[in-house]
């Protein structure tokens, strides 16, 4: 009788423990989003298209695309060759200091409101400026772009969750070339890769 007490006692105890570390395992924080270190709001970043290992690939960046000063909504290109304009990064909640994967964020261009938002023209959804930072929800969930771990690099992902009844997309960013030029947008396809390095101010 003793030993079976003693038994029953120890697995509850073995059982106590499992469902402890399930538990503290299953809050644990979304990984930070890293670069050359943990990657922060509100500091400024070149975003450089990499491999799936993280790797450069050769200097390749993003900046502001302006196809005409009448463009209400000037595309997203990657060029080769050059690390672009920096951007800085503005999490869903603003008190929070570093980035993780998962999360909603609005991406802007530095020293400039150019906000990064999705737009629909012919049929295809690219990666324009003209968004707004912050007020989460309804008017803005085109805005909002979220980070996510491909391999030992990132790629950016629309798929706001500042909105649950609003209807929209979720798609990965890639590349849709057009007039010879590489520009963002939302795509079925391989994802555009990336990696950070800080700007130096």
């Amino acid at each position: 009788m003793i030993m079976r007490n003693t038994s029953l006692l120890l697995f509850s105890l073995l059982l106590a423990i499992y469902a402890a570390n399930f538990h503290l395992c299953s809050a644990a924080p979304e990984p930070v989003v890293v670069g050359t270190e943990k990657l922060r709001a509100r500091v400024s970043y070149h975003i450089v298209e990499s491999d799936i290992n993280g790797n450069m690939i050769g200097g390749h960046g993003i900046y502001s695309f302006l196809r005409d000063d009448t463009t209400p909504f000037p595309p997203i290109e990657v060029i080769e060759g050059s690390l672009g304009l920096p951007v800085f990064f503005s999490p869903v909640n603003p008190k929070k200091s570093v980035l993780r994967v998962s999360t909603d964020l609005n991406v802007i261009f530095w020293d400039t409101t150019n906000v990064w938002k999705i737009h629909k023209e012919n049929g295809q959804y690219f990666v324009t400026t003209g968004g707004i930072i912050g007020n989460p929800g309804p008017k803005t969930f085109s805005n909002w772009f979220k980070l996510e771990k491909y391999g030992n690099a990132y790629k950016f992902m629309y798929c706001p969750s500042v909105c649950r009844s609003c209807k929209f997309i979720c798609k990965d960013v890639g590349v849709f070339v057009k007039d010879g030029k590489r520009l963002l947008a939302l795509s079925d396809d391989q994802p555009l890769l990336v990696t950070f390095i800080e700007h130096d101010d």
